[in-house]
């Protein structure tokens, strides 16, 4: 858990200072200013909605692949074996937000300047982040999703060209999921809602939608761990 710790220190650190120096250089254009805002600011977020609510995803990565393994593997402290695999989200997490939010102000504006829809921008957007987002997303959601059912971190970050198993479940799943959330949030935004209640809106409506499309994409991705699994079990 300490080394955990650090590793949640460390991204923290180094969001704030991005977010401090996209907010105290007067110098850059405020497009790249706003990427970088976005970024550290999608990357503190998106690490504490996962430590959040890191129990209850992997109870879903469990259920949703269900294997012997998972019923027969030894427990270890209870706080560890929940939070088993969250130093890969850790790791994964300034990259990944620097991956989709880029692309994602930089089409926003782009699309705005051609006087497209605030909502439609939004949508088309969320969909370019997520395309761009993906080859950093993918390896992170599959190494998190093996070692939530028992591999080692090592062993999980050293499969190669197995790390993007399921890569066309995955767009498949957070093309939509991102076009509709970020779509859906400014229409309910223009129409008066408050960001809070917008947000979750958009997020609840996107995620039962797209559900049956990450039931998917996690049996892809953790085939080969699975497999392997009920053979050492058989043997």
């Amino acid at each position: 858990m300490r080394a955990l710790q650090r590793r949640a220190c460390t991204m923290l650190r180094v969001a704030l200072l991005a977010s401090i120096v996209a907010s105290t250089a007067p110098l850059q254009p405020t497009l790249w200013q706003r990427c970088a805002a976005d970024a550290a600011g999608g990357c503190v977020g998106g690490l504490a909605k996962a430590l959040a609510v890191y129990p209850l995803d992997r109870a879903a990565t469990r259920l949703e692949v269900r294997t012997r393994h998972n019923a027969t593997a030894p427990r270890g402290p209870r706080l560890r074996e929940l939070y088993r695999g969250c130093g890969v989200v850790a790791l994964f997490a300034a990259p990944y937000a620097v991956a989709f939010h880029a692309p994602y102000v930089l089409a926003e504006h782009h699309l705005q300047r051609r006087g497209v829809d605030a909502a439609l921008a939004a949508a088309l957007a969320g969909l370019a982040g997520a395309v761009a987002a993906a080859p950093v997303g993918v390896p992170a959601e599959c190494c998190k999703r093996r070692v939530q059912l028992g591999a080692g971190r090592g062993a999980a970050l050293r499969g190669g060209f197995s790390l993007f198993d399921g890569f066309a479940a995955t767009l498949a799943r957070n093309v939509p999921y991102n076009a509709a959330s970020f779509g859906f949030f400014a229409l309910l935004r223009a129409r008066g809602w408050p960001r809070g209640l917008a947000g979750v809106g958009a997020g609840v409506a996107t995620a039962v939608a797209t559900h049956p499309i990450d039931v998917v994409d996690a049996r892809q991705q953790t085939a080969r761990l699975s497999a392997a699994q009920e053979l050492a079990v058989a043997e």
